[in-house]
C-alpha cells in the first residue's frame, strides 16, 4: 500500500463507501420506520429485531470513520516499511496533487448529493462522514503529505 497510487485508492474507496453508506442509511431508515408501524410486526421478537437493526443503522457513521482512520494508518505503516528513494518524491507529490484535484471533484459531487431533499435526513445522521467528504481535498492533502513524510523522511540504513 505504500506507493503513491494508494492515495488515489483511498480517495475513491472512501467516496464510494460514503455514498453507499448514505444510501444504506436512507433505505434502512425508510424501511425500519415503515416496518415498525406494520400490524404484522407486533410480536416482541419482531419489535426487538427492528429496534436493534435501527440502532445498527444509527452507527454507520462511526463504521465509515473507523475505515477512514484505518486506511490512513495503513498508509503510514506501509510507507514506513516499504523503502522509497528520494528521487521519486516528486512523482509522489504529483500523484497527491492529482488526488487533491480528484477529491475536489468528488467533494462537489457529495455536496450535490447532500442537498437532495430525500437524502438530507440521512446526511444529517452522518455528521462525521459529511464533514470528511465536504472537506475531502484537505483530508487528501494531509494524508498524502503525511505519507510523503513517513515514506521519505525515515533514515536510510543499510545492513
Amino acid at each position: 500500500m505504500a506507493d503513491a497510487g494508494d492515495i488515489l485508492y483511498i480517495i475513491m474507496v472512501f467516496f464510494a463507501l460514503g455514498v453507499g453508506i448514505l444510501i444504506l442509511h436512507n433505505v434502512g431508515t425508510t424501511m425500519f420506520s415503515s416496518v415498525k408501524h406494520s400490524p404484522l410486526n407486533e410480536s416482541t421478537a419482531a419489535t426487538t429485531a427492528i429496534t436493534n437493526a435501527d440502532k445498527v443503522n444509527a452507527k454507520l457513521d462511526m463504521v465509515l470513520t473507523t475505515v477512514f482512520i484505518g486506511m490512513c494508518i495503513a498508509i503510514m505503516i506501509t510507507g514506513w516499511l516499504v523503502g522509497g528513494h528520494a528521487i521519486f518524491m516528486f512523482i509522489y507529490f504529483l500523484v497527491i496533487v492529482i488526488g487533491v484535484i480528484l477529491s475536489t471533484i468528488l467533494a462537489n459531487v457529495w455536496e450535490s448529493i447532500a442537498v437532495v431533499p430525500v437524502l438530507s435526513v440521512s446526511v444529517a445522521a452522518l455528521p462525521v462522514t459529511n464533514h470528511i467528504l465536504l472537506f475531502f481535498p484537505y483530508y487528501a492533502a494531509v494524508v498524502g503529505t503525511i505519507g510523503i513524510i513517513v515514506m521519505f523522511g525515515k533514515p536510510n540504513v543499510q545492513y
